[in-house]
């Protein structure tokens, strides 16, 4: 229920906001261009205020299932304006560690301003390296960011991270799948791969990997897409990455 309320709120945002993702998004253009100290949550495509933290509450819960406690330690890969951020602020105690990062060099200035403690830090992240060096996390987090690169993209994420993982922690992340897909198609404002193709990827990380939920994109979002690389077999899967020497491909879809 955690990974299906998660869904329901991202797919609402990106069925609203097709077309300012259309085309070959620019994501730096559009955090220049953005006004976040009037409204940073628009910027995400959140409609509101209230519907950016319910996308962060969602998000919580989804970790929290998954063993978050007060304590963990918590990367978060393309952070954004901060909607798991903002969560965390009440949730994480003194003891444990938030990190943030981005490309956008504006949202990590938004962020260092709006989210101050002690144990919150923030970096701006280049495509597929995360300057983090020295330590380590229980859970390192990929909101809506898998679904924006392409698969050397997303194994070379999963590889820089590993290192940075703790030895039982876990990666979590989303991206879109489609049995109709060649290898994969689309552009930064949306990559759709096939699974096969995306599994044997993923096999060359180190990483295990099991499918946590796997859902369908709603119909009504099929002509929302249009021109982009969704259709009616198109899913989106949250996947979780931990330690391991045997690749997996297992599922434990969540109902």
């Amino acid at each position: 229920m955690e990974i299906q309320t998660l869904w329901s709120a991202i797919s609402q945002i990106r069925c609203r906001y097709h077309r300012w993702l259309g085309g070959d998004f620019d994501y730096r253009s559009a955090y220049r261009k953005a006004d976040l100290g009037r409204n940073y949550w628009r910027i995400i495509g959140a409609d509101s205020q209230e519907e950016f933290e319910a996308l962060g509450r969602a998000k919580l819960k989804l970790l929290v299932g998954l063993g978050l406690t007060s304590r963990s330690r918590v990367l978060d890969v393309g952070c954004g304006t901060g909607a798991l951020t903002e969560v965390l602020l009440d949730y994480l105690g003194p003891q444990g560690l938030y990190y943030g990062t981005d490309l956008a060099l504006e949202a990590v200035a938004f962020c260092e301003q709006k989210y101050r403690r002690p144990n919150f830090c923030f970096r701006t992240n280049e495509l597929t390296r995360v300057p983090i060096d020295g330590l380590q996390f229980d859970f390192i987090y990929f909101g809506s960011v898998f679904t924006h690169v392409y698969p050397d993209e997303i194994r070379a994420l999963l590889v820089e991270v590993s290192r940075l993982l703790d030895p039982g922690g876990q990666i979590v992340g989303d991206l879109f799948v489609d049995a109709g897909v060649d290898r994969f198609r689309g552009h930064r404002g949306m990559v759709v791969s096939n699974e096969g193709f995306l599994i044997e990827v993923l096999n060359t990380t180190g990483l295990r990997h099991d499918v946590l939920g796997s859902h369908p994109c709603p119909p009504e979002l099929h002509h929302a897409y249009r021109r982009w690389p969704c259709g009616p077999q198109t899913r989106r899967l949250t996947c979780r990455f931990q330690h391991g020497s045997a690749p997996s491909c297992a599922r434990r879809v969540a109902s």
